[in-house]
């Protein structure tokens, strides 16, 4: 099977509708569907999705294409990758890859993958597992839980894993590489890493098992000299900063929710999903770092903490939130709250005792520095001058990173009001701290303002064929009044030529013609035209966002609006094209009146005469 068989083959079984939901809610508009375009701030939705053609476009921003160009856009990967997960979707199967680097990294992905299916099924049969299943329900897990996220127990062997992996097919190197086991100190054989553990797999975004944390098992707490966690160590396939525990189950609801939740362990995040709170990620340690927020911002700009209320908790918050004002591709694109968890020492805890209680807690959730100002002032009066500069010399360099100038100013009040310190004085000493940020966006967190920037002559055509396509009788009228030369796009005036060529060659699109106009589909037969006659993506492109703009502008028209539309627009073309052949002739006009050039004053005149007439 060739690339392009593979690729049109996968587009077939994926439904773009389908795959789209995922990210964003669909509203049925027609037979096609509308949508906010989640790749730019909208209040009204300007994204068309057609499960017939399966293309959508964004007439906002201007992103657009088939389910490829949208995964791509949305996850951020390149083509071979949305290829693969895509493939995977649709159950079409894809050559191995040849280069020795993806081949040893796909050899690493399946005994991760089998490890993890091992450790599992020993859980939940194995008699030597009880007290680990035991101890998973007494915390609460329920059976579907615990098979759903696939958590398993490591026997207390020195080598089950290892003998089990080698039996099917897996070399010592390739174990030892996915971190599964451990060289033996005298150099030769290997032992099991994981004994006597619960295994908790941790994946990609994609559902890849990369790694594990494992916990040590109940009955072995008292003699564990390892400590309690023991996780994976870094390797080709794992990197424990650019990983977020449950991201592959959670990212569908962050997108839905528009906002994150991040605990600090996996039984935080397993425990709030089990309990229908399914936007819960944890980081691989205790503080987020820089990628692992810009994995995030690319799902939401909105995060909200739910650490540990100790001191490591609050460190993590404090360094997650110097992160980002250090980081110029984060600061003031990135909201923070903070949950503060009243009732349990953790969210797990929480849950258990009163699931009502952890949702009010994230209802009520802080922003940053709103719980900055909470943190310092619990419990204190601020009598002296000493105590009063402590909180200024601590809040102060906090409110100077918010992005916006009305948090800010909100917050300079505050202060003030606490502290008895005027506002000129806070503000003058807020000038003085350090940035440590170039160019720091003074915009709301999240926010954007992009649109698709396009010709005025590539919008107004693309609108026209939106028209006929909805109304195809009226590409009669488009092919008499609509000149070549009133357009200026290189792009349309290729398009405008395979439709009059196209338009000379069909004897049902005329007016004498006894066919019934209203079966034809436009779109169609002319999108068969350009892909025979290899027009190029582009070409074809404008032609399906035109389609996508006719169902999203155009599909309530009658035949008299339709016309009324397309005579406007037609009419705007060559306003335009008269009104820049005016200003050429009249700048002429003055040169050879400088020149005194009676002639070519005449002749220009005369022309000029003729365009007014026409205007």
């Amino acid at each position: 099977m060739t690339m392009g068989n593979e690729v049109e083959e996968i587009k077939d079984k994926i439904d773009i509708a389908d795959l789209m939901s995922e990210y964003v809610k669909l509203v049925p508009a027609g037979a096609n569907f509308k949508a906010l375009c989640p790749f730019h701030n909208e209040k009204t939705p300007s994204m068309m999705i057609s499960s017939d053609k399966n293309i959508f476009k964004c007439f906002g921003c201007g992103v657009g294409g088939d389910i490829f160009e949208f995964l791509m856009k949305i996850e951020g990967y390149e083509f071979p990758e949305a290829k693969k997960i895509l493939a995977k979707k649709a159950g079409v199967v894809l050559p191995e890859y040849n280069s020795k680097e993806s081949s040893q990294r796909t050899r690493l992905i399946k005994v991760m993958e089998l490890a993890k299916k091992y450790y599992n099924y020993v859980l939940l049969n194995s008699e030597s597992a009880k007290s680990a299943l035991d101890y998973l329900i007494s915390r609460g897990l329920n059976n579907e839980t615990i098979i759903d996220w696939e958590i398993g127990y490591s026997p207390d062997s020195w080598s089950s894993l290892y003998d089990f992996c080698s039996k099917r097919g897996f070399t010592d190197n390739e174990i030892f590489l996915a971190g599964l086991t451990i060289k033996k100190k005298n150099g030769v054989g290997f032992f099991d890493r994981f004994r006597g553990r619960i295994m908790f797999p941790i994946s990609d975004k994609n559902g890849n098992t990369l790694a594990f944390t494992a916990r040590v098992s109940p009955q072995n707490e008292a003699t564990e000299q390892m400590g309690k966690y023991v996780n994976s160590p870094q390797t080709e396939l794992y990197n424990k900063s650019e990983i977020l525990f449950g991201l592959d189950k959670a990212k569908s609801e962050i997108r839905k929710q528009d906002r994150v939740i991040v605990v600090e362990g996996q039984m935080d995040v397993i425990a709030s999903y089990q309990a229908g709170f399914k936007n819960v990620v944890a980081s691989s340690g205790t503080a987020l770092t820089a990628k692992q927020f810009k994995i995030i911002k690319k799902i939401t700009p909105n995060i909200i903490f739910a650490l540990d209320s100790d001191m490591a908790g609050q460190t993590a918050i404090e360094k997650s939130y110097d992160i980002i004002k250090l980081d110029s591709e984060l600061a003031g694109e990135i909201n923070i709250k903070v949950i503060e968890i009243i009732g349990g020492k953790d969210p797990d805890d929480l849950i258990r005792n009163n699931p009502q209680k952890w949702e009010e807690a994230i209802s009520n959730a802080k922003p940053i520095i709103k719980h900055y100002f909470d943190t310092i002032l619990t419990g204190q009066v601020l009598g002296d001058f000493d105590e009063k500069m402590r909180v200024v010399k601590y809040l102060l360099p906090k409110i100077k990173h918010l992005s916006g100038r009305v948090e800010t100013d909100y917050w300079i009040r505050e202060l003030s009001e606490i502290a008895s310190v005027s506002e000129g004085v806070l503000r003058d000493e807020m000038r003085v701290i350090p940035q440590n940020i170039s160019n720091l966006p003074q915009k709301p967190a999240g926010s954007s303002n992009k649109i698709e920037v396009l010709s005025k002559d590539l919008q107004l055509f693309r609108k026209i064929l939106a028209v006929i396509i909805r109304y195809p009788t009226l590409i009669s009228r488009v092919s008499d009044e609509l000149k070549l030369e009133y357009i200026n796009n290189e792009l349309p005036i290729k398009l405008y030529k395979k439709l009059i060529l196209f338009y000379t060659k069909r004897v049902d699109l005329r007016s004498d013609s006894s066919v019934d106009k209203s079966e034809i589909d436009l779109y169609k037969l002319l999108k068969e035209q350009l892909e025979g006659d290899n027009s190029g993506n582009e070409v074809i492109g404008l032609l399906d966002e035109s389609f996508l703009l006719s169902e999203k502008d155009f599909s309530d028209l009658n035949d008299k609006e339709a016309r009324s539309e397309l005579n406007t627009i037609i009419g705007i073309l060559k306003s335009d094209y008269l009104n820049n052949k005016i200003n050429i002739l009249n700048s002429s006009l003055r040169e050879a009146e400088d020149k005194s050039d009676s002639d070519k004053i005449e002749s220009i005149s005369t022309e000029l005469l003729e365009l007014l007439k026409q205007k």
